[in-house]
């Protein structure tokens, strides 16, 4: 039965895809970390983590297949965002790079204060870098995704869209 879902999932997702209008390609996989989907403007691939999506879909409450529509119009989004460049993703996964180093350094840090306040305000520095780059990509994703959405969704999908923007902005607040 899972199989027969994920087979579905699947099928509607190609649709999807392929209703845009848009020339990507899709790609059913775990993705690392928490995501449930992504972008690749490289490849011009959408990325699905069908069991996450499934899981998520009954933690909001919302039917799998019209959720699976609401992650993967977010993607379309990304996928036509003119100001989503190959420059700001690079940036982005630059400052990333660097945010993770500092944690780590945080985590490695034996005594000194110093140190540990130097670290700190280098870390929330690249944050505020990260929060300025990457949270206007978000929210252009959730409005340029709107247009992919069935009329009849658009209500789960603007719910879904300020969840998402809300999440990102407690992400960096838990950060800093």
């Amino acid at each position: 039965m899972i199989s027969d879902l994920n087979m579905y999932l699947k099928n509607k997702a190609e649709e999807l895809v392929k209703k845009s209008g848009l020339h990507l390609s899709l790609i059913i996989e775990e993705i690392p970390g928490d995501l449930q989907a992504g972008f690749n403007k490289i490849d011009q691939t959408v990325s699905i983590n069908l069991r996450k999506v499934i899981i998520n879909s009954q933690r909001e409450r919302v039917e799998v297949s019209d959720y699976l529509e609401v992650i993967i119009c977010h993607e379309l989004g990304h996928a036509v965002d003119p100001e989503l460049t190959m420059e700001v993703l690079q940036k982005i996964a630059s400052v990333r790079e660097v945010i993770y180093e500092k944690l780590e350094q945080l985590d490695d840090l034996q005594g000194g204060e110093h140190d540990f306040e130097n670290i700190k305000q280098e870390l929330l520095s690249q944050v505020e870098v990260l929060e300025e780059l990457e949270y206007p990509a978000e929210e252009r994703a959730c409005e340029f995704g709107r247009v992919f959405v069935s009329k009849h969704l658009l209500e789960i999908y603007d719910e879904h869209s300020m969840r998402n923007l809300q999440t990102y902005k407690e992400n960096y607040k838990n950060i800093k």
